[in-house]
């Protein structure tokens, strides 16, 4: 299993948005991060969540975006 933190993730998240146009499904994240499971993936989205890190919609793919809070993390400040 790969150890990642918060910024590593949201640094996935926000490449894939930018290569692709569009958000990560949490298969895509656990693919990318190299995490062991769905369940480790959807922790680590949760934990931004609660940070307000990141939102989206419960049940709906490809709703995640990264809030200006969250893009003030990945630039340190």
């Amino acid at each position: 299993m790969t150890k990642v933190n918060a910024r590593e993730v949201l640094r996935g998240i926000s490449d894939h948005i930018e290569d692709n146009g569009y958000a990560p499904t949490l298969r895509e994240i656990r693919t990318t991060l190299g995490l062991s499971s769905h369940s480790v993936a959807a922790y680590h989205l949760m934990k931004l969540r609660h940070l307000g890190y990141v939102h989206y919609k419960d049940g709906i793919p490809r709703t995640l975006t990264i809030t200006s809070e969250g893009t003030e993390y990945l630039q340190g400040r």
